[in-house]
């Protein structure tokens, strides 16, 4: 996005419920990559607790998806970034 590696990640809460350190370090891994991370986490999920200028988390709600919302939203962050 605009020269930046951008991770997306979704976390749904089936999935994910059992692996908050397998996810937390992996976006570790990607920011000290250089990506700048999104992690797209269900309520129900624990926040990652990633102090990172270039890592975003976004609570999104698999029974009522805002795509447009969502999209719009990351975009707003990204840009607000200093380059």
């Amino acid at each position: 996005y605009e020269g930046r590696n951008v991770a997306i990640e979704y976390d749904g809460a089936h999935w994910h419920g059992e692996k908050t350190e397998t996810d937390k370090r992996k976006s570790e891994e990607l920011l000290a990559a250089g990506y700048v991370v999104c992690r797209l986490r269900e309520d129900d999920l624990p926040e990652l607790d990633i102090c990172d200028a270039h890592y975003y988390e976004l609570r999104v709600n698999s029974l009522a998806p805002r795509p447009d919302h969502t999209i719009n939203t990351i975009k707003s962050w990204l840009n607000g970034l200093a380059n």
